[in-house]
C-alpha cells in the first residue's frame, strides 16, 4: 500500500548481453555488473561467444625439436605459383613440399641455412622476388619459378663482341608479355665465332630456362651457355633438353639446366645492370625461322649483392701532371684539358666508390695519334698499380679516338687516399699513353661503381614500399635503406635513399611494416628511454620523410607487430568509422597506431607487462613473443613468454579488434608464431598456419574440433556483485547451440551445476 494504494511491484529485469572482454587486472567485485573476469578457448559472436576450432598438424614427421620462429606463404602474381616457408631454429628455412591444406610426411627441404643468433624473419615481396632476412647475415631473394626473364637482346655482330655491346635487336617485351602472338626472332643465328649470340638478363640468378618456341628451329646446331663472373665463364652441367636430332631450340616447352653459379657477378650492359647470360652455338646455326614467345627461368635462393642502377657517376675532380714542369693541373672531371699530353705525363681522376670501368666523353677533338694506347691504374695503398683494361675507346689502334667505357676487374686491395691537394678519401686512378695525344683535346669522365654488401652489414628487418624494399642494416643503425624502385638490390645511387629514422639515437630498427601507402619502423627498447616508432612517408628519395610517432615505444622484433585494416573507431560525432591500424607488442605493454596517435589496449590484461606481477614478460626472450590477425574471427592472437622460468610462449591472449574485449586461449602445444597463408586447394582461399615451440611442427589452425587429439573447453565467466546491496538473481535466460554447462559461484564457491543440451 502507497498513500493507501494497492501497487503491483513488478520484478527488475536486467538484460546483460554476453559480449566484450574479459579484465584480469581488477579484481573480480571492482567489474561492473555482468563483466567477464576470463574468457578460455572462445571467439566473439558480437554479442555472444563461441568456442573456437582446434589445429591439426601439417607435418606428421617432426624436423626433430626445432622451434618454428616464422612462417610465411610466397603467392605470386605473374605466374601461378605457391610456396610455403618455415624458418627453424636449427638455422634452416625449409620449403613445404605439399603447401597447406595437404598434409604430409616431413614438412619440407632445407632451401637455406645459416649460423650465428637468428632473429624471427623479415619477409617481402617486390615484383614477384621473395625478400628473406633474419639478422644473421645480409638478405635472401629468391625468384621462385617459371619467372620471366628481364632482358632478352638476340645480337649478331660482324667483329669480336665488345665488354659492353652496342649493336643488339631487344625483344625483352615480347619474350615476358605473356602473348603467343609477341616474338622474339631468332632467325638465322649463327655460332659465337661469328659473332652471333643471345644475351639474357635475369634479376636474380637462375639455374634453367624454359623456353615457349613457336617456330621450332630444325637445323643442326648445338647451343652452349656463359654466365659472367668478371669474365665470361661457361656454366657446368649444361643440359639442353629443347634439342632433339642434333638441332637445339627445337622443341618447345622444354627447359636448359645447368648447375647453380656460386660466383655470378652483376653485370652491366645494354642499359641495365643484372645476371647476365651469353648464349651461343658452338656449332651449326639456326633455321631462317625460329621465333620463341616466351623465356622463363627458375632461381634458388641466393645472397642479395648491392647493384649499380646503371645510372654513371661523375669522377669528383681530375689532375693533369706535367712531367716537364713537375706540376699539377686540377680540373673538374667534367672537363679535363688533356692535348698534347706526352708519354711522361699522367692524367689523375678520382670516385667516391670502387670503379670496375669508366666511361670517357671525348669532345670536338678526338685524338689522331697513330699507334696510340692507354695505361691504367688504381692505389692500392702504397703505389698506383695497373689494371688489365678493355678499352672501347680506342678506334683503328687509337685510344680516345670516340666516346666509350673503359672495364676492368674490380682490385680487391684497392684503397681510397688523399690524392694530392684533396682533402677528402676516394678511390684514385692514374691513365697515362705511350705517345703525345692530340692539340686541344678536352674529355670528361664519369665512373662505372662497384658496390660491396659488406659496406651495409648483417639485415635485421626488410619489407617492401612503393616498389622498393627498405632494409635495416647494422652498419646503419638508426637508419633505413631505401632501394631503388627498379630493383630491391639497388641501394646506392641516385634512385636510393638512406632515411633516419627515430630521434637520432641509434638503436636497431627491428621491425618494419606496410602502413597504408607509407612505412612504419620500429626501433628496439633500450635501458630508461625506451624505443622509437617512426612513419615514413614520400613517393621518392627527394620527398621522403619521417614523423615519429614515440620516443619511448619500440617493439621486439618482425613478428611482434602487425598491421590491420577495417578496425571499427568512433569518431566524437558518434559515427563508426573504419581504419587501418597497426597493433605492437611492448615492454610497457599492447598499442595501437593510426599512424596519428597511439593509444594501450591491454589495460585489461596488463599484469602481464607488470614488473610488479610475477607474470610479467621475461627479459632477454623479447624475439620470442609473437602476434598477428587472424582474419576468420578478426581478433589478434598474441603469444607471450611469461614468468621467471619460461623459454618459449606460454600465455596466449586473444583481442577482439571489432570490440576491445580480451580473452586468452589454453593450448595444448605452445605456438612460437602465427601466420594467414593462401591455401592450394579446398574450399578455403586464406588459412591460419602456426609453428610449434618446441616440437619441429608446423599446424594448420582454426581446423578440427580439437588440437590434435586433445579435447577444446571453451568458458566465459561472468560476474555480477550488488556492491554492498544485497543481490536477489532469481532468474537467468541463455540461449546456447550445442552443449553447455553453467556453473553458478556465490564469493568464489560453486553450486550445483546446470548442464544444458540443445
Amino acid at each position: 500500500m502507497i498513500n493507501g494504494e494497492q501497487v503491483k511491484l513488478i520484478p527488475e529485469l536486467d538484460y546483460q548481453p554476453l559480449t566484450g572482454g574479459m579484465d584480469i587486472v581488477r579484481e573480480i567485485y571492482q567489474l561492473p555488473l555482468g563483466g567477464l573476469s576470463s574468457v578460455v578457448n572462445m571467439r566473439p559472436l558480437r554479442p555472444g561467444f563461441i568456442k573456437r576450432k582446434g589445429c591439426a598438424k601439417l607435418n606428421t614427421s617432426a624436423d626433430s625439436t626445432n622451434k618454428v620462429m616464422s612462417l610465411y606463404g610466397f603467392s605470386k602474381g605473374k605466374q601461378s605459383q605457391i610456396k610455403f616457408y618455415a624458418q627453424m631454429s636449427d638455422g634452416d628455412v625449409l620449403e613445404a613440399t605439399n603447401n597447406p591444406p595437404t598434409v604430409g610426411t616431413t614438412f619440407g627441404t632445407s632451401v637455406y641455412n645459416t649460423t650465428g643468433t637468428m632473429l624471427p624473419a623479415s619477409w617481402a615481396v617486390i615484383d614477384d622476388i621473395l625478400l628473406y632476412a633474419d639478422g644473421t647475415g645480409y638478405p635472401y631473394l629468391n625468384s621462385g619459378n617459371t619467372e620471366y626473364v628481364t632482358n632478352f637482346i638476340v645480337y649478331k655482330g660482324a667483329a669480336a663482341i665488345p665488354d659492353i655491346p652496342k649493336l643488339g635487336n631487344d625483344y625483352s617485351l615480347n619474350v615476358s608479355d605473356g602473348d603467343a602472338t609477341s616474338v622474339a626472332i631468332l632467325d638465322s643465328l649463327s655460332t659465337l665465332a661469328a659473332h652471333n649470340c643471345i644475351f639474357i638478363m635475369t634479376e636474380t640468378p637462375a639455374n634453367t630456362f624454359t623456353w615457349t618456341i613457336t617456330k621450332p628451329n630444325g637445323s643442326a646446331a648445338v647451343a652452349q651457355l656463359h654466365y659472367w663472373k668478371g669474365s665470361w665463364a661457361e656454366v657446368s652441367s649444361f643440359t639442353d633438353n629443347t634439342a632433339s636430332a642434333g638441332a637445339t631450340l627445337a622443341t618447345t616447352g622444354q627447359t636448359m639446366t645447368w648447375t647453380m653459379t656460386s660466383d655470378h657477378l652483376p653485370k652491366y650492359m645494354f642499359g641495365a645492370n643484372g645476371y647476365w647470360y651469353r648464349l651461343s652455338l658452338s656449332s651449326g646455326g639456326l633455321d631462317s625461322e625460329v621465333e620463341v614467345s616466351e623465356v622463363t627461368y627458375n632461381s634458388n635462393w641466393q645472397v642479395m649483392q648491392s647493384l649499380w642502377d646503371g645510372i654513371p657517376l661523375e669522377s669528383v675532380e681530375a689532375y693533369v701532371y706535367e712531367n716537364s714542369s713537375a706540376t699539377y693541373k686540377y680540373f673538374a672531371s667534367d672537363s679535363i684539358e688533356i692535348g698534347g699530353i706526352t708519354s711522361s705525363d699522367k692524367i689523375y681522376f678520382n670516385s667516391t666508390d670502387p670503379a670496375i670501368g669508366f666511361y670517357i666523353s671525348i669532345g670536338d677533338v678526338p685524338n689522331e695519334t697513330a699507334s696510340t694506347t692507354m695505361t691504367a691504374k688504381y692505389w692500392n695503398g702504397t703505389e698506383f698499380s695497373s689494371l688489365s683494361i678493355n678499352d672501347y675507346t680506342s678506334v683503328s689502334s687509337k685510344s680516345l679516338a670516340s666516346d666509350g667505357w673503359v672495364t676492368f676487374t674490380a682490385p680487391t686491395d684497392e684503397q681510397p687516399t688523399m690524392f694530392n691537394s684533396s682533402q677528402y678519401f676516394s678511390y684514385w686512378y692514374e691513365l697515362s699513353f705511350n705517345q703525345t695525344l692530340t692539340d686541344d683535346m678536352v674529355i670528361s669522365v664519369e665512373i662505372m661503381p662497384s658496390f660491396s654488401m659488406n659496406d651495409w652489414g648483417d639485415c635485421y628487418a626488410l619489407s617492401s614500399f612503393k616498389q622498393r624494399g627498405v632494409y635495416a642494416f647494422e652498419k646503419i643503425p638508426g637508419y633505413v635503406a631505401i632501394s631503388n624502385a627498379a630493383n630491391p638490390m639497388m641501394i646506392t645511387g641516385s634512385g636510393a635513399a638512406i632515411q633516419d629514422v627515430g630521434d637520432g639515437r641509434a638503436n636497431k630498427v627491428v621491425c618494419i611494416k606496410r602502413f597504408y601507402n607509407e612505412l612504419l619502423v620500429w626501433q628496439e627498447e633500450k635501458g630508461k628511454d625506451g624505443g622509437c616508432l617512426t612513419l615514413i612517408e614520400g613517393y621518392s628519395p627527394e620527398t621522403f620523410g619521417k614523423r615519429v610517432l614515440s620516443t619511448v615505444l619500440g617493439t621486439f622484433s618482425a613478428k611482434s607487430a602487425v598491421v590491420v585494416e577495417d578496425v571499427p573507431n568512433v569518431d566524437p560525432n558518434e559515427k563508426i568509422v573504419r581504419r587501418t591500424v597497426a597493433v605492437f607488442l611492448s615492454r610497457y605493454g599492447v598499442f595501437m597506431t593510426d599512424g596519428k596517435t597511439i593509444i594501450m589496449i591491454s589495460d585489461n590484461i596488463q599484469e602481464y607487462f607488470d614488473p610488479k606481477d610475477d607474470k610479467c614478460i621475461r627479459r632477454g626472450y623479447e624475439k620470442e613473443h609473437w602476434i598477428d590477425f587472424d582474419s576468420m574471427y578478426q581478433v589478434i592472437r598474441i603469444g607471450l613468454v611469461s614468468g621467471s622460468t619460461a623459454t618459449v610462449p606460454n600465455v596466449f591472449l586473444v583481442y577482439d579488434v571489432k570490440t576491445g574485449g580480451w580473452g586468452y586461449d589454453e593450448l595444448t602445444q605452445p605456438f612460437s608464431c602465427h601466420t594467414e597463408v593462401e591455401g592450394e586447394s579446398g574450399q578455403f582461399a586464406v588459412l591460419q598456419v602456426a609453428g610449434g615451440a618446441a616440437d619441429g611442427t608446423v599446424y594448420r589452425t582454426n581446423y578440427g574440433t580439437t588440437d590434435v587429439s586433445t579435447n577444446i573447453t571453451g568458458s566465459v565467466t561472468m560476474e555480477y556483485d550488488g556492491h554492498g546491496h544485497d543481490l536477489f538473481l532469481d532468474e537467468i535466460v541463455i540461449r546456447v547451440n550445442g552443449a553447455c554447462t553453467l556453473t553458478p559461484y556465490v564469493d568464489t564457491v560453486a553450486k550445483d551445476a546446470i548442464t544444458i543440451s540443445i
